[in-house]
Protein backbone atom coordinates (compact mmCIF):
# COMPACT_ATOMS: atom_id res chain seq x y z
CA UNK A 1 0.00 0.00 0.00
CA UNK A 2 1.17 3.70 -0.72
CA UNK A 3 0.28 6.47 1.53
CA UNK A 4 1.07 10.21 0.48
CA UNK A 5 3.43 11.51 3.10
CA UNK A 6 0.48 13.69 4.70
CA UNK A 7 -1.71 10.60 4.71
CA UNK A 8 -4.51 11.85 2.87
CA UNK A 9 -3.86 9.36 0.12
CA UNK A 10 -3.77 6.07 0.51
CA UNK A 11 -3.84 3.82 -2.59
CA UNK A 12 -3.98 -0.44 -2.22
CA UNK A 13 -1.98 -1.37 -5.12
CA UNK A 14 -2.68 -4.71 -6.76
CA UNK A 15 0.54 -7.27 -7.53
CA UNK A 16 0.11 -9.87 -10.35
CA UNK A 17 2.70 -10.79 -12.68
CA UNK A 18 5.44 -9.54 -10.72
CA UNK A 19 4.26 -5.62 -11.29
CA UNK A 20 1.86 -3.47 -9.61
CA UNK A 21 -1.26 -2.60 -10.99
CA UNK A 22 -3.53 0.68 -10.55
CA UNK A 23 -6.92 1.87 -12.10
CA UNK A 24 -7.28 4.70 -13.69
CA UNK A 25 -9.75 6.55 -10.82
CA UNK A 26 -6.37 5.11 -8.67
CA UNK A 27 -3.59 7.14 -10.63
CA UNK A 28 -5.91 10.11 -10.41
CA UNK A 29 -6.14 9.76 -6.86
CA UNK A 30 -2.23 9.07 -6.99
CA UNK A 31 -1.28 11.77 -8.88
CA UNK A 32 -4.47 14.41 -7.81
CA UNK A 33 -4.60 15.19 -10.94
CA UNK A 34 -8.52 15.07 -13.45
CA UNK A 35 -9.03 12.15 -15.33
CA UNK A 36 -8.85 14.17 -18.33
CA UNK A 37 -5.09 14.88 -17.57
CA UNK A 38 -4.41 11.28 -17.01
CA UNK A 39 -6.04 10.28 -19.64
CA UNK A 40 -4.56 12.73 -22.27
CA UNK A 41 -0.91 11.41 -20.31
CA UNK A 42 -1.77 7.88 -21.51
CA UNK A 43 -3.15 8.47 -25.06
CA UNK A 44 0.53 10.55 -25.60
CA UNK A 45 2.35 7.70 -24.15
CA UNK A 46 0.85 4.70 -26.39
CA UNK A 47 0.99 7.33 -29.42
CA UNK A 48 4.36 8.06 -29.01
CA UNK A 49 5.62 4.32 -28.72
CA UNK A 50 6.87 5.12 -25.09
CA UNK A 51 5.03 1.87 -23.90
CA UNK A 52 2.93 -0.83 -25.71
CA UNK A 53 -0.41 -0.59 -24.56
CA UNK A 54 -0.59 -4.53 -25.08
CA UNK A 55 1.94 -4.73 -22.29
CA UNK A 56 0.64 -2.33 -19.88
CA UNK A 57 -3.26 -2.47 -19.83
CA UNK A 58 -5.12 -5.44 -18.42
CA UNK A 59 -8.92 -5.49 -17.34
CA UNK A 60 -10.02 -6.88 -13.82
CA UNK A 61 -13.04 -7.42 -12.85
CA UNK A 62 -14.12 -4.90 -9.48
CA UNK A 63 -16.79 -4.90 -7.17
CA UNK A 64 -18.25 -1.67 -6.72
CA UNK A 65 -19.92 0.07 -3.71
CA UNK A 66 -23.09 -0.96 -5.02
CA UNK A 67 -22.14 -4.87 -4.75
CA UNK A 68 -22.32 -4.90 -8.91
CA UNK A 69 -18.96 -6.70 -10.47
CA UNK A 70 -17.70 -4.11 -13.01
CA UNK A 71 -14.56 -4.59 -15.79
CA UNK A 72 -12.28 -1.78 -14.63
CA UNK A 73 -8.87 -0.85 -16.75
CA UNK A 74 -5.83 -1.51 -14.57
CA UNK A 75 -2.24 -0.01 -16.06
CA UNK A 76 1.04 -1.43 -14.83
CA UNK A 77 3.65 -0.01 -13.15
CA UNK A 78 5.57 0.86 -16.08
CA UNK A 79 2.54 3.12 -16.91
CA UNK A 80 2.31 4.64 -13.80
CA UNK A 81 5.75 5.68 -12.95
CA UNK A 82 5.26 7.50 -16.78
CA UNK A 83 2.19 9.20 -15.84
CA UNK A 84 3.94 10.13 -13.05
CA UNK A 85 7.08 12.01 -14.76
CA UNK A 86 4.82 13.97 -17.16
CA UNK A 87 2.43 14.99 -14.51
CA UNK A 88 5.31 16.12 -12.13
CA UNK A 89 2.71 16.85 -9.05
CA UNK A 90 4.24 16.48 -5.39
CA UNK A 91 2.04 13.35 -4.62
CA UNK A 92 4.17 11.62 -7.89
CA UNK A 93 7.31 12.43 -6.40
CA UNK A 94 6.40 10.75 -3.07
CA UNK A 95 4.93 7.41 -5.01
CA UNK A 96 8.04 7.37 -7.16
CA UNK A 97 10.36 7.92 -3.85
CA UNK A 98 8.41 5.07 -2.65
CA UNK A 99 8.41 2.39 -5.19
CA UNK A 100 12.30 3.51 -6.48
CA UNK A 101 13.76 1.53 -3.77
CA UNK A 102 11.11 -1.38 -3.93
CA UNK A 103 12.46 -2.18 -7.35
CA UNK A 104 16.09 -1.86 -5.89
CA UNK A 105 15.17 -4.61 -3.43
CA UNK A 106 13.65 -6.54 -5.67
CA UNK A 107 16.72 -6.46 -8.14
CA UNK A 108 19.52 -6.50 -5.81
CA UNK A 109 17.34 -9.68 -3.81
CA UNK A 110 16.74 -11.60 -7.61
CA UNK A 111 13.37 -11.78 -6.99
CA UNK A 112 12.99 -11.61 -11.08
CA UNK A 113 15.38 -14.68 -12.02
Amino acid sequence: MFSSNDGKVRIECRFENDTLWLSQAMICDLYGKAKGTINGHVKNIFEEGELDENSVVRFYRTTAADGKNYRVQYFSLPLVLAVGYRVRSVRGTQFRQWATPLLEEYIIKGFGR
